[in-house]
């Protein structure tokens, strides 16, 4: 017997009643330096004009180089790192990662913050 290990948000070779998919009114939403994910969402507006709240197992749909270029520039690529704040850009020119978005394979939390970095928050109605 064969086995697959599959993460079923990301493995395209599971049927399709496996996979799982993202909240549809999921919105990523780029948090301002420092800024906490839960501030972040809290501080934006939904399509429908409804408050936002960051919802932690969201995180993993955002959590790519793919996504964090389509809101912030990453001009030095992308990294994967360990920590609690990551997805995120880093915004501090004092870092060796100065101008690199971050990904993660952590569980992320809505309440981390870091003072070098801009974080990309999973936010929802």
């Amino acid at each position: 017997h064969d086995v697959l290990l599959a993460d079923a948000r990301q493995c395209a070779l599971l049927p399709e009643p496996l996979r799982l998919r993202p909240p549809a009114e999921l919105e990523a939403v780029p948090a301002k330096r420092a800024q906490t994910c839960a501030a972040a969402c809290r501080d934006a507006r939904g399509a429908s004009g409804a408050a936002l709240r960051c919802d932690e197992q969201s995180f993993w749909f955002i959590n790519s180089c793919e996504s964090l270029a389509e809101h912030f520039a990453c001009e030095r690529g992308c990294a994967l790192v360990l920590g609690e704040d990551v997805p995120n850009y880093v915004v501090d020119a004092s870092l060796n990662t100065y101008r690199q978005c971050l990904v993660n394979e952590r569980q992320p939390k809505c309440d981390a913050h870091h003072p070098a970095t801009a974080r990309l928050c999973p936010c929802v109605p």
